[in-house]
C-alpha cells in the first residue's frame, strides 16, 4: 500500500494545494461512527469526483465526475506452490492475482454497489499475510522467519483481506475514498481501506521508522469486528521534510470517492 499513497501524493504535493472535502455518509445498514460498517458492505448514491489538474486553486481541486462506469469489486490473491509458499516472479515480488468478487456501477456520477461476507476461497491464507499486506509499513521480519516482530494480530487464527474497486474504462481507472487537509506547515492525506476479517481480532504495531529516519510510523492497538471495516491511513509531510504515518478505524463523513488511474493504486510487493 505504500506505493499507492506516495504516488498520488505526489501529484498533489506538485500542485502545492489542499483539497476541500464534501460530506458523504456510510450507508451500511450496521455501520457505525468507530468505522465497522456490518457483515455486508453497502455503498449506495455517493458521488465521484476526478482530480481537477488544471487549477492550483482549494476551491475546485476536485471536479464532479458525471459519466457512467461499470465497477468490479475485487480482492488481490497471493498464489503459492504445491509447498505453500509464495510464488515469486523474476523481479523477487510476490505473484498475485485478482479475483473479482462483486460488482457494481457509475451512473451519472453517482456509486453503487455492495459486497456480501467473504469466503473462505477469498481470505488471506494466514493473519499474518493479512499484516504483511495492509500494514506493510509495520512489517519487519528481523528474524527472517516470514513472521514480524513489530506488528502482531490476535488471535494469530484471524484470516481476512482487503477490496480493490477498479472500472472497465479503456483505460484503467480505480476509485479511493480520501480527504485531505493542512496548514502552512504540514500537509495531510487519509485513506480508507476497506478490510474484511473472519472474527473479531486485535492488531498492535510498534512504532518504527523508515531506513533514513525521515518517516516515523506511530504504533497503534485496533479492534476489528467480524465483517467490514474501514482502516483510516494518515500521513502527515512536514515543510521539514519529516512524515508521520498513522492507522486508527474510523469512517470519516468528510471524505470522497476520487477516479484516478489504476496504475496509481496498484501495487508491487516485495516478499518477505
Amino acid at each position: 500500500m505504500k506505493n499507492v499513497n506516495k504516488k498520488f501524493w505526489s501529484l498533489f504535493l506538485s500542485m502545492l494545494i489542499l483539497i476541500g472535502i464534501a460530506a458523504c455518509d456510510p450507508d451500511s445498514e450496521d455501520a457505525d461512527e468507530s468505522g465497522y460498517l456490518g457483515n455486508f458492505l453497502i455503498i449506495e448514491s455517493q458521488q465521484v469526483w476526478s482530480p481537477n489538474y488544471e487549477t492550483g486553486k482549494l476551491s475546485n481541486i476536485c471536479k464532479i465526475f458525471n459519466d457512467d462506469r461499470d465497477v468490479e469489486v475485487c480482492v488481490l490473491m497471493p498464489q503459492y506452490d504445491d509447498n505453500g509458499e509464495n510464488i515469486i516472479d523474476a523481479r523477487g515480488n510476490n505473484v498475485i492475482i485478482k479475483e473479482v468478487i462483486d460488482s457494481g456501477s457509475i451512473k451519472n456520477g453517482i456509486l453503487n454497489f455492495e459486497v456480501n461476507e467473504l469466503g473462505d476461497n477469498f481470505l488471506l491464507k494466514t493473519g499474518e499475510d493479512l499484516l504483511f499486506y495492509v500494514f506493510r509499513e509495520w512489517w519487519v521480519d528481523d528474524n527472517k522467519d516470514g513472521k514480524a516482530e513489530t506488528i502482531s494480530i490476535s488471535p494469530e487464527a484471524a484470516r481476512g483481506n482487503i477490496i480493490t474497486i477498479l472500472t472497465d474504462s479503456a483505460s484503467p481507472e480505480g476509485l479511493i475514498k480520501e480527504g485531505f487537509s493542512g496548514s502552512k506547515t504540514s500537509l495531510c492525506a487519509e485513506y480508507i481501506y476497506f478490510v474484511y476479517v473472519d472474527r473479531n481480532c486485535t492488531i498492535t504495531a510498534e512504532q518504527g521508522q523508515d531506513a533514513i529516519g525521515y518517516t516515523t510510523f506511530n504504533g497503534f492497538n485496533i479492534n476489528l469486528r467480524k465483517g467490514w471495516n474501514a482502516i483510516c491511513k494518515k500521513e502527515t509531510y512536514r515543510t521539514t521534510g519529516y512524515a508521520n504515518i498513522s492507522i486508527e478505524i474510523k469512517y470519516p463523513d468528510d471524505f470522497r470517492w476520487i477516479l484516478l488511474p489504476a496504475p496509481s493504486i496498484t501495487t508491487s510487493i516485495t516478499s518477505p
